[in-house]
């Protein structure tokens, strides 16, 4: 794997005799529920026991769910800021208060301020991003102009700026190479680890007892596709299997509304975010996932994980990297929802073999995926 470090860098190093890093500036959004916060956490643990001592800097604490399972070592930092763009100033102020040998900013956003900010202080540190969606996607997607257009924009100039960037799937990488200048050496592709409850289970071979239900786990917006999902499970040929909706979000109202409308009352259940969610993998027929755009779906892991299969839309980036038709689950055409019926009909129809599937999450284990973490990091540190 190669690194691009611009000269102005390499001439800082050169002049402080090398450089071997010790410390991480991790910057983070929210400690709250989310595929993103959990390899936050599962990552700066690695790194920790590796070592390093890591500050996290984080924007806003005011829907932490994960603080207490972060590495006693660590150390926090709450901005307080509830955008972005609201803790834009307040990066700024770390950075120029703050050592900082190395930046690790978890989304574009973060990135594009972490960036910013080393610039209006005048230092000089490497910085690692992590690219947590299809950028081109989810922009187009955005329901507000200003971050579809100002947004967008801001990340397009600053975002490669970056030393090096992880893209949680190889369409990803790709998206950042041909829409946001990004050279093919800056960008590596690292799919997320699975938690360590999830790779237990791979070698767990109690199998359970399915139940009647097919899984949906993820945020009520509208870039899950909750509609088409609905519409899709309306039409399935088995009309005795019910719908579990597990998650939060701001339409769920809207999507009450939805299912009264196609008369599925009586089978689909939304029920609140879960700790547990694994009790329910383990017990459902199938996951499915109907979102317009997503980055590395941990939901589809976490499923194969447990024995259970999946069939989500061949999205713009991550499905593809998870699921393997008829083996794991299946793919279905992007937002064609009668063929996402047609699949789900499928997955229900076939005879899986729970043991198999399971197989198939062994490359997403920690063991795999951490060291590619380390790796990364000593490419950084250059004598």
């Amino acid at each position: 794997m190669q690194v691009s470090i611009p000269a102005s860098l390499r001439e800082y190093i050169k002049s402080n005799g090398g450089m071997i890093l010790r410390k991480i500036t991790a910057f983070i959004g929210s400690l709250g529920g989310g595929g993103a916060q959990g390899v936050f956490l599962t990552v700066m643990d690695y790194y920790a026991n590796l070592g390093y001592e890591i500050n996290a800097v984080i924007s806003t604490m005011s829907n932490d769910v994960h603080s207490n399972e972060l590495n006693k070592s660590i150390r926090i930092t709450n901005l307080d800021a509830n955008s972005s763009r609201d803790s834009l100033p307040k990066i700024i102020r770390y950075i120029k208060n703050s050592k900082i040998e190395l930046a690790f900013a978890f989304s574009p956003e973060l990135a594009v301020n972490v960036i910013i900010g080393r610039v209006i202080s005048g230092k000089k540190f490497p910085i690692i991003a992590r690219c947590i969606n299809t950028l081109s996607y989810e922009y187009s997607h955005a329901e507000g102009l200003f971050r579809r257009y100002v947004t967008n924009n801001l990340v397009k100039i600053y975002y490669h700026k970056a030393e090096m960037v992880v893209a949680q799937a190889e369409r990803m990488r790709q998206d950042l190479i041909d829409n946001y200048h990004f050279s093919a050496n800056q960008v590596v592709t690292i799919n997320n680890p699975l938690g360590d409850k999830f790779s237990k289970e791979i070698g767990n071979i109690a199998i359970n007892k399915r139940e009647n239900y097919i899984l949906y786990v993820g945020r009520y917006e509208k870039q899950k596709g909750l509609n088409m999902l609905l519409s899709a499970f309306s039409n399935i040929q088995d009309n005795i299997v019910n719908l579990l909706l597990i998650g939060r979000g701001s339409q769920e109202k809207e999507l009450k509304e939805v299912i009264n409308q196609l008369g599925l009352a009586k089978r689909v259940k939304i029920l609140p975010f879960s700790m547990n969610i694994e009790e329910y993998y383990k017990k459902a027929r199938l996951t499915v996932m109907s979102s317009y755009f997503e980055g590395f779906p941990n939901v589809l892991s976490e499923s194969i994980a447990c024995g259970t299969p999946v069939v989500s839309f061949d999205l713009p980036s991550g499905p593809s990297d998870i699921v393997i038709n008829g083996e794991n689950g299946f793919l279905a055409n992007y937002l064609d929802v009668d063929d996402l019926t047609h699949k789900i009909d499928c997955a229900l129809e076939k005879d899986w073999n729970y043991m198999s599937i399971k197989n198939t999450a062994e490359r997403f284990k920690k063991d795999r995926i951490l060291p590619m973490y380390r790796d990364l990091i000593e490419k950084m540190e250059i004598v």
